[in-house]
């Protein structure tokens, strides 16, 4: 009974969608609300439309390779890392313990070094001039520029972004240290490791042994 109640006001909600699209004039159907200019208000510069093009595409060239390279090489290969973690070692180093540093200290500093080019900069743009957007940023929406405290307040929370990801991985590096020691390898078959590429010879010897 629920089920039909819940798809009963699905179809009633699509019905209503489908009649305010027809009863909407022709011109106006497709079109978003456009953002209302205020007198003696100054704005940010907008992108033009073949900018917002360029924008898309490089977007996309970027990330369709990063989406495509994740799904189908480096996914397969995290998987198989993360499931035969003891089968793994670097430079003498155990995958386990490798695999809580990556997790608690790398990934967190990964992400400050991001927020540091990207937001930090863009921080200290903001700063520099007094505003945000700063001067000569253009928008995809109509902005109004903003000075004073406000902007003080952008600029710095864009340049100090980076810091809750470093303040994780000070946190996280003692843990990460705890929790990699306290693996236990009486639980774990090391059988598997003969078909698990990546571990080096020495260490799956050594493996074999134990």
């Amino acid at each position: 009974m629920g089920a039909e109640i819940i798809i009963g006001l699905a179809v009633l909600g699509v019905g209503a969608a489908i009649a305010a699209f027809i009863r909407t004039p022709p011109e106006l159907r497709l079109r978003l609300p456009q953002p209302v200019r205020v007198a003696g208000v100054e704005y940010a510069e907008q992108y033009s439309f073949r900018e917002r093009v360029r924008l898309v595409a490089v977007g996309l060239a970027i990330a369709a390779p990063v989406v495509l390279g994740w799904q189908f090489w480096a996914r397969p290969k995290w998987i198989e890392l993360v499931e035969h973690l003891p089968c793994h070692d670097l430079w003498g180093v155990s995958g386990v313990t490798l695999f809580w540093y990556m997790l608690y200290v790398g990934l967190p500093l990964l992400i400050a070094l991001l927020d540091a080019l990207f937001m930090g900069r863009r921080g200290v743009r903001i700063l520099q001039d007094g505003q945000v957007p700063y001067r000569g940023e253009k928008t995809l929406q109509l902005s109004r520029i903003r000075r004073g405290r406000i902007a003080a307040l952008v600029g710095w929370a864009h340049v100090l972004a980076p810091l809750p990801m470093v303040a994780v991985a000070v946190w996280g590096a003692p843990h990460a240290q705890i929790w990699s020691s306290s693996f236990s390898a009486e639980n774990f078959d090391y059988s598997e490791c003969h078909n698990t590429q990546g571990s080096t010879e020495t260490g799956g010897q050594t493996r074999d042994e134990a």
